[in-house]
């Protein structure tokens, strides 16, 4: 996920590679919160494509001034032009166990393996 250097989610949230809950987690999805200036919640384009957990995938995020774009093995998955964030944001290589709930279960774990990453910046 992109978050910002701010630490204010009203400042806009870009997540990408996000994998559903269900026990067999095959869809990905992106979703796209825009920089909106309430620190609850902001309104975001959502996008979702079915995918095999085990294998390799590249996720790509192209942010540019006017225009977010998340991709998957080069698919395009969601994209937003409303209230683009404009403020730095960092790179988080985020897991969890259960995203729904106050906890996971005891015994629960992820597993995530990461290659390589990459961060191009625009001059």
């Amino acid at each position: 996920m992109l978050w910002p250097a701010s630490n204010r989610w009203g400042d806009g949230e870009i997540d990408f590679n996000e994998f559903d809950n269900e026990a067999d987690r095959t869809t990905m999805r992106a979703a796209l919160l825009q920089a909106c200036g309430i620190d609850t919640g902001c309104p975001q384009g959502v996008g979702t494509r079915t995918l095999d957990p085990t294998a390799w995938h590249v996720g790509t995020v192209v942010w540019a001034p006017d225009i977010v774009r998340a991709y998957v093995d080069g698919h395009l998955v969601a994209q937003s032009t409303d209230r683009v964030p404009s403020t730095p944001m960092r790179l988080l290589l985020q897991t969890e166990a259960s995203d729904y709930g106050p906890t996971a279960a005891p015994d629960a774990k992820v597993n995530i393996d990461v290659d390589w990453v990459v961060v191009y910046s625009r001059p």
